[in-house]
């Protein structure tokens, strides 16, 4: 069946680079047969067949365009210099020294904000303090990785669900979060996907910034719409 243009242009584009083609060789094959971009329904498929890729080959990941990026694409494919996180930058009987990476740039961030479930303080301080007072109240409970409801068909997985008691009978308030750290950049596809589940759910966009520790952490929050994107 022939997909329709409203069909094509839903899809997750993502741009197969020479980075990739270079670093493993089954990108390097699929290029010549199928051409430099591949059209999957999803950012999740995409995260897939990257994942497949790096399974019977040297490691690739997908990298989003900068917001100026001119090109028709939600993603990149590129070689994955992560790699370097798992290779000691030296050793001895005593102890290894690692690099910090992309990986574990993010998950010091995300660590920060989650803090294994309890009320971290950048949470409790955004819902007392800087909310809108129609939605602040008292952090409840915090999720990680959690799934959507099966109603909401997108792409995006949630770093976070939290639960908020506005403070009177009524049931608690709803958000999913993503969290990144430094200057990472939010995809397109998952901006989009963000302002969806945001005419369901409070969805929040959270940036830590770690240049300063281990003294000081700074994080910012702010609330999506699905009409608009934070500034």
């Amino acid at each position: 069946m022939q997909r329709t243009q409203e069909q094509i242009t839903s899809m997750f584009r993502v741009a197969l680079k020479q980075s990739a083609q270079e670093q493993n060789c089954r990108v390097g094959e699929i290029v010549p047969e199928e051409g430099p971009v591949k059209q999957f329904n999803s950012r999740r498929v995409a995260e897939e067949f990257a994942d497949e890729m790096c399974s019977s080959g040297d490691p690739v990941r997908l990298q989003s365009p900068a917001p100026q990026d001119p090109a028709d694409v939600d993603a990149y494919l590129i070689s994955d210099t992560q790699r370097n996180e798992w290779e000691p930058i030296e050793s001895n009987e005593q102890s290894v020294t690692f690099p910090v990476g992309a990986n574990t740039y993010g998950g010091l961030g995300f660590g920060l904000v989650y803090l294994e479930g309890k009320t971290s303080p950048a949470l409790a301080h955004y819902f007392t303090e800087q909310a809108p007072p129609s939605k602040q109240g008292r952090v409840v409970w915090v999720d990680a990785e959690p799934q959507l409801p099966d109603e909401i068909e997108v792409g995006w997985s949630p770093d976070l669900r939290i639960e908020v008691s506005p403070g009177d009978a009524s049931s608690n308030d709803v958000y999913f979060a993503e969290v990144k750290s430094g200057n990472s950049p939010f995809e397109r596809q998952q901006r989009d996907d963000m302002q969806r589940v945001s005419e369901d759910y409070g969805v929040l966009r959270i940036r830590v910034k770690l240049a300063r520790l281990p003294k000081e952490y700074t994080v910012l929050i702010a609330e999506v719409s699905p009409n608009e994107w934070p500034v």
